[in-house]
Parts: structure tokens; C-alpha cells; sequence
């Protein structure tokens, strides 16, 4: 493998160009799905709250087709058929259906692309820390709000990269790299952005909460409670999902156990919710879930 060198101060304008260049990419991707992103802005707390969401599947009847199907699939062994969007809400809750929504638009941008294939271990990863970070906070006993939607959207650089930059972004995913750090630093040298800086280009176009765009560009940063429970359970689960093989990177280096890399921290050690075998279970099942509806549908 080629050992990553230093930029000069020759390659600086350089540089400038190329990350100039990767910027114009990301912000001339197509728009995310406009009722997911509606529904991320309704607080959930309001009044008005369950008649709102009940609106916005009202005007997008794809969406809604597609979260009835996913809700009454064997992931979620519900006892009774959920038949309607206010079923689902009250059956469900509005965080999930918010966040169940936004896995199905996820799937359905990244299946209308191309290079759909090559996006499937970031879709995995995603999918994988969205519910670990879940898993987390049921643990914890923690209330968060949009913490399915934090895991899941926390690598959205690396979609937006692999959009705009094709096969050039594919290949720099498939070299081996020593650890993450490794590979932000190619991501740097090759785009002007790593994925993380990209992902805040994409989290701004898109309107994204402050809350999301925080473990988008920070969830890389040593695990800390002080930044806030959505970035840190983001950031746990993350490198959980790496641990369990859902890895963003092929890594020629196995992670140090003190590292804090992907050693639970101490409150969570021991939990039988977040056993190995019982999260590989349950990432599995959604995958599996969510991969049946057809790709591009909910559009």
C-alpha cells in the first residue's frame, strides 16, 4: 500500500481546485425526498403533530404504501395488521415512523442510483449504526429524539462522495487503509473533503436539523458525553458497527482495545441488549426488511 505523504505548499492551490471541484459535485446531486425531510422538521412534541405527519403521507401516497408494508413486516411482530397511517402512528409512535420513513427514502435515493451496488457497505453500516444507537439508548433509558435518523444519515459524505465522484470514490473505499483516521486523510488528499466535511455540504443543502448535522461532521471524534447524548451514542454505535463487521472501511490494522475505538464504555458493558449476536440478529432483519421494498419507489 502507498504510504500517505504530506501535502507541500506546491499542492495547496492544487488542492483548492479539487476540493472546490468535489463541493459543485455534492451540491448538484439531486434533492433528497422532500416528505422526509418535511417530516424531520415537525416537532413531535406539538399539538399538531399527528395530524401533520398524517399530511404528509397524505400528499405522498409511495411513501406511505411503503412504510404500511415495512411496519407490517416480520421485523417489527406486530400482533394485529396496521392498516393505515394513523394506526401506524399511534401503533408505532412518531419517532419510529419518522425514522422508518427516512430509512425507506435513504434506500430508495441510493437504489435510484447507478452505482447502487458499490453503496451497499455504506447502506449496511448505516443501517447497522442507526440500530445500535438505538439499541443503545433503550439500554441507557434515554429519551433522544432522531437517533435511528442520526445513525442512519451519520455517513451521508460517503454517499454524496460515491454520487458525485462515481468510481473514482468506489476505489478509494476499496483500498485497504490502516484505520479510519488513514482513510479520511486519502479522502483529503484525493477530493479536497473527507467524507465527514462532506457530509456537511450535503446536511445544508438538505436542511437537516443542527442535531444531525453535528454527528454528521463529528461522529468520527472520540466518543464524549459532553458533546451531547445524540453525537455520543452516534459515535458509539458507529464504531460498534465496525466491531460487528459492518466496517466503512477495509482496515489492515485491528482496532486497540483501549483505544475507545469500539469497547463499549463502561455504563454499557454487560447489557444483554447489546450482545453481539442479539444486535447481528436485529441489523440483519432490517436490512433484510427494508432491502425488499422496491429500490426508487418512494420517490
Amino acid at each position: 500500500m502507498e504510504a500517505h505523504r504530506p501535502y507541500s505548499p506546491e499542492a495547496i492551490p492544487e488542492q483548492a481546485r479539487i476540493r472546490a471541484e468535489t463541493s459543485k459535485h455534492l451540491s448538484n446531486l439531486p434533492p433528497f425526498h422532500p416528505t422526509a425531510l418535511r417530516l424531520l422538521s415537525i416537532s413531535i412534541d406539538g399539538d399538531t403533530a399527528l395530524p401533520e405527519f398524517e399530511e404528509c403521507f397524505k400528499t405522498d401516497p409511495a411513501l406511505a404504501s411503503d412504510l404500511l408494508v415495512l411496519a407490517n413486516s416480520a421485523q417489527f411482530g406486530l400482533r394485529h395488521r396496521i392498516d393505515t397511517i394513523r394506526h401506524g402512528l399511534m401503533v408505532l409512535g412518531l419517532d419510529r415512523v419518522r425514522s422508518l420513513a427516512f430509512s425507506i427514502a435513504m434506500r430508495s435515493y441510493i437504489g435510484a442510483s447507478p452505482r447502487h451496488r458499490d453503496l451497499q457497505p455504506v447502506w449496511s453500516h448505516s443501517m447497522a449504526t442507526a440500530l445500535i444507537a438505538d439499541q443503545l439508548a433503550a439500554s441507557a433509558g434515554s429519551a433522544a429524539k432522531l437517533l435511528y435518523t442520526a445513525g442512519l444519515t451519520h455517513d451521508i459524505g460517503r454517499l454524496g462522495m460515491m454520487l458525485g465522484s462515481g468510481r473514482k470514490y468506489a476505489e478509494l473505499l476499496s483500498q485497504p487503509v490502516r484505520d479510519v483516521a488513514e482513510g479520511m486523510a486519502l479522502e483529503e488528499e484525493r477530493f479536497g473533503l473527507s467524507h465527514c466535511q462532506a457530509g456537511l455540504v450535503l446536511a445544508r443543502k438538505w436542511g437537516l436539523p443542527s442535531g444531525l448535522q453535528d454527528c454528521i461532521g463529528l461522529h468520527h471524534d472520540p466518543p464524549n458525553a459532553a458533546g451531547g447524548e445524540l453525537l455520543y451514542l452516534t459515535q458509539i454505535a458507529c464504531r460498534m458497527a465496525d466491531s460487528l463487521g459492518f466496517s466503512e472501511v477495509l482496515q489492515t490494522a485491528e482496532p486497540q482495545a483501549d483505544s475507545g475505538g469500539f469497547r463499549l464504555p463502561e455504563p454499557f458493558r454487560g447489557r444483554p441488549a447489546l450482545a453481539p449476536d442479539r444486535l447481528l440478529s436485529l441489523i440483519a432483519r432490517q436490512i433484510s426488511a427494508v432491502s425488499k421494498l422496491e429500490p426508487g419507489t418512494a420517490n
